[in-house]
């Protein structure tokens, strides 16, 4: 367990790499989280202050996280951020705008669902792993845009997009098994 105290501000480049951390709670205080800050440990419980802006490049890469809360402050998650967990679920809250990206969560959970009230931009449909995301709902704010290929080659069933999404790329949602969308 590891408690940061609320003047923390920054966490450097593999500042609590390699240890046997299970539980992180990141204070209010927290901008920024450096490349491989948290990799390799055995967390299984991950709280984000409501200021971090920057996950960075492996942050939380070969941990046991299986559900992350990603606040609206949040608008960079870097290159295999949450790599080798077992995330299942994802929120992100809402947010004006946010990259996500090549890798930041892939190998996880067989079964991913990404829940999304962002306006999400990414530069690779490989953000998540092929074949994961099973369920998808993005609500984001008013004219949100899905890129192209965003979530191409994934294993989406059941997709639900809200009413403010105005613009859906190229090839978006190909290459699913898509049964049902509202």
């Amino acid at each position: 367990t590891l408690t940061l105290g609320d003047n923390v501000t920054n966490i450097g480049e593999g500042a609590f790499n390699n240890n046997h951390l299970s539980f992180v709670n990141i204070p209010n205080s927290v901008h920024t989280i450096g490349d491989h800050a948290f990799s390799d440990n055995s967390l299984n419980t991950l709280t984000l202050g409501d200021n971090v802006s920057i996950i960075g490049e492996g942050a939380f890469m070969n941990n046991d996280l299986s559900f992350v809360i990603l606040p609206a402050s949040v608008n960079t998650i870097s290159h295999n951020a949450f790599k080798n967990n077992i995330l299942e679920t994802i929120i992100i809250e809402e947010n004006h705008s946010l990259f996500i990206a090549i890798g930041a969560f892939i190998n996880n959970s067989s079964s991913i669902y990404l829940k999304s009230n962002a306006n999400i931009g990414i530069i690779s449909s490989d953000v998540i792993n092929i074949g994961n995301i099973t369920r998808l709902e993005i609500n984001g704010p008013t004219n949100s845009t899905i890129y192209d290929n965003f979530f191409t080659d994934n294993n989406l069933q059941n997709l639900t997009l809200g009413n403010d999404i105005e613009i859906i790329g190229n090839l978006a949602f190909a290459h699913n098994n898509l049964n049902t969308l509202t």
